[in-house]
């Protein structure tokens, strides 16, 4: 939230891979409630997908009450209502659509791409070239994003392995491997297996 009631609204499109495609930031004036700009984001969000072409959307929301209202679908007059009335009616279009609830730090690219623009009317997309920072906020650089290993059935859980550089004067890194949880990864404790030599 910002000072007069303004928001700022963060969209984060990723592919079936997790590979962020597209982006969009928007100040706006909002009703001066967390669940109204989370409701502003999510219709956002669906309008932006429908543009871009896309047939199956899967919405990840942090606020309960959002992803509730979505599912209930219950219209009233108030402007909360009017907006998820919005985005049912723009979610009945795709070929599939689903909403889920994640927790706030499932959702940090999304909330660092709304603190992004200064003026309240200003909007941005970003297709291409992402802003720094935003294309590794989820935790990994896209280039460390492993499609497959050798000799690996498909999977449906993202994977990645890279260096972390430790020190750029003397060119030391360490190797790391992170592999998500099969299910619910946002939801899932991080195991951590360190080895020594």
């Amino acid at each position: 939230m910002f000072p007069g009631n303004a928001v700022g609204l963060g969209v984060v499109i990723h592919d079936d891979k997790g590979l962020i495609v597209a982006a969009a930031v928007r100040r706006v004036v909002g009703d001066g409630t967390v669940v109204g700009a989370e409701a502003l984001a999510v219709r956002l969000g669906v309008c932006l997908a429908t543009r871009l072409g896309f047939l199956k959307v899967e919405v990840e929301c942090d606020s309960l009450a959002v992803i509730k209202a979505i599912k209930k679908h219950t219209v009233w007059l108030t402007p909360f209502d009017l907006i998820i009335e919005d985005i049912t009616m723009v979610g009945s279009s795709f070929v599939s659509f689903s909403c889920n609830h994640v927790r706030r730090n499932g959702n940090v690219v999304a909330h660092s791409m709304a603190r992004m623009l200064p003026g309240v009317g200003d909007e941005q997309e970003v297709f291409d070239s992402f802003p720094q920072g935003i294309g590794c906020l989820n935790g990994f650089p896209p280039k460390d994003l492993e499609i497959g290993l050798p000799g690996q059935p498909k999977v449906r859980f993202r994977q990645f392995a890279g260096y972390i550089d430790l020190d750029d004067k003397t060119g030391r890194s360490l190797f790391y491997c992170f592999v998500e949880a099969e299910k619910y990864p946002d939801h899932k404790p991080l195991t951590l297996y360190l080895n020594g030599g």
